[in-house]
């Protein structure tokens, strides 16, 4: 009973300490989230069509474009290169996004159709000479592959990690460029005009009126 009197007569005191152990942990879990907004905040990048850009993302993006359009044999400084993979990256972005609303897709089977017939122009600037045929000269789908499956075996080796990197992003560059093709045809499509709007303009520059006009002349 002496216990209980006891506590009764610290009841405010008790009452005091529980309130702010309880606002303690609620202000650790209020700056935790707020030091993990600003974290996520200071990642972000741009908006690009809707899609929040990590800084991190790009940088990669960046400096694979970099790597890519030095083996391209791309003369320019390091500073315009970037200035080229931001443009690029922008523009990835824009078309996926403007693509995906429209339910416009690449898929593999298209790719390999493409490289198997070795004519698109993605395919023309190829540095690597593994990957043309010896006779024709031009892309080789077959000698593509097994430079990517014997590439992609040597993680040890340097050179080779580079050429894998470099002929992904080939197939990345192909499968954008397909894309980007696909949404450009349909804007022309919907351009072009149809045979009943044709015949609609045609009958109405033939068509003549007679107009009859009257002045009245509030001056006077």
């Amino acid at each position: 009973m002496a216990a209980l009197g006891k506590i009764r007569s610290r009841g405010a005191i008790l009452i005091c300490i529980i309130g702010l152990g309880l606002f303690a942990f609620i202000a650790g879990d209020l700056f935790r989230s707020c030091e993990g907004t600003k974290a996520e905040q200071s990642q972000r990048l741009a908006v690009i069509a809707g899609e929040k850009v990590n800084a991190q993302d790009y940088q990669k993006y960046s400096e694979e474009f970099v790597e890519f359009m030095k083996m391209e044999g791309q003369q320019a400084t390091d500073d315009q290169l970037r200035e080229y993979a931001w443009n690029n990256f922008m523009q990835e972005k824009l078309i996926t996004a403007e693509a995906q609303k429209l339910g416009l897709t690449v898929t593999d089977d298209e790719i390999n159709d493409v490289m198997t017939k070795g004519v698109h122009p993605v395919l023309a600037n190829f540095p690597i000479p593994q990957v043309h045929n010896q006779q024709t000269g031009l892309f080789d789908v077959n000698a593509y592959r097994q430079l990517v499956n014997s590439t992609k075996q040597q993680v040890n080796n340097p050179q080779a990690n580079q050429i894998y990197r470099y002929l992904l992003f080939k197939e990345h560059q192909l499968r954008m460029a397909l894309l980007s093709e696909k949404y450009t045809n349909l804007l022309q499509a919907c351009a072009i005009s149809n045979p009943v709007e044709a015949k609609f303009t045609f009958d109405a520059e033939k068509k003549e009126s007679d107009i009859v006009r009257a002045a009245f002349d509030y001056r006077a």
